[in-house]
């Protein structure tokens, strides 16, 4: 059956409009979490030397860490999205009762990306043990790496989304779910990616600056698309709920 899914333009229509006169909660939380990460990061490097065994630990604790507070932010993005009063502080209230979920799913991102760039680097050195053209490996093997994070992602960018809006479904059930909302739709997803380039790159022409709008923007872009995608299933089988009832989030995180 066919599924009316509404166009890229669409999607960022909408996520422009709604975001207007609600920057200033997401700008609040996403400062919170980059002095996080940035305290985290000095915190390390005093601690113990870069890339030493505890160093490389410490980081890892904490970017599980930051990952509770990512969750948090999403509820942020699921409540404007769904036109909830959203607060800077839902962005702690993933500690209360869905710490074990959030790290769950930062910990299969973490392991996958991390897992897929270490095992780059190990053959880039296997391979130049035996005479390779370093350069060419090095990039390639980089690329690659790149590709498949890149697949991964595009095949579960919407967990995060599922978790608030399905709180009953195990982190697992999640991943499958979104694989299954996935199929389809991941050159749409592709082209929210590439549609974003041209405002990542004003972000590093004005020194990170612009991220504290263009970050909201992409975010609340994902969870649009990712409602859409919802919207459209539902219609196919004949359900007709409004926006506010089409996101069953769990306002008591």
């Amino acid at each position: 059956m066919h599924m009316n899914y509404k166009s890229l333009a669409e999607i960022k229509d909408i996520s422009r409009d709604k975001m207007l006169g609600r920057y200033g909660t997401a700008i609040g939380a996403f400062l919170f979490i980059r002095l996080f990460v940035f305290t985290a990061t000095n915190v390390s490097a005093l601690s113990a030397p870069m890339y030493s065994n505890i160093y490389m630990l410490m980081m890892f604790v904490f970017a599980l860490i930051e990952g509770i507070f990512v969750f948090g932010e999403q509820q942020i993005y699921m409540e404007i999205a769904t036109g909830r009063q959203a607060s800077s502080f839902d962005l702690f209230r993933a500690f209360k009762t869905r710490a074990d979920s959030a790290i769950g799913w930062r910990l299969i991102f973490l392991t996958v990306i991390a897992g897929s760039f270490f095992i780059s680097s190990e053959a880039t050195v296997l391979l130049k043990g035996v005479g390779a053209n370093s350069i060419f490996i090095e990039v390639g093997s980089m690329i690659l790496a790149g590709l498949v994070c890149l697949i991964f992602y595009l095949n579960y960018a919407l967990v995060i989304m599922i978790m608030h809006d399905f709180p009953e479904l195990k982190v697992m059930q999640a991943f499958k779910k979104s694989r299954d909302l996935m199929r389809g739709r991941k050159k749409e997803l592709l082209r929210i990616l590439a549609s974003f380039i041209p405002l990542w790159l004003v972000v590093l022409i004005s020194f990170g600056i612009g991220a504290f709008f263009v970050h909201p923007y992409f975010k609340l872009t994902l969870t649009e698309f990712y409602l859409d995608g919802i919207r459209a299933g539902r219609a196919v089988n004949g359900e007709h709920e409004t926006d506010e009832e089409r996101s069953k989030i769990d306002i008591r995180i």
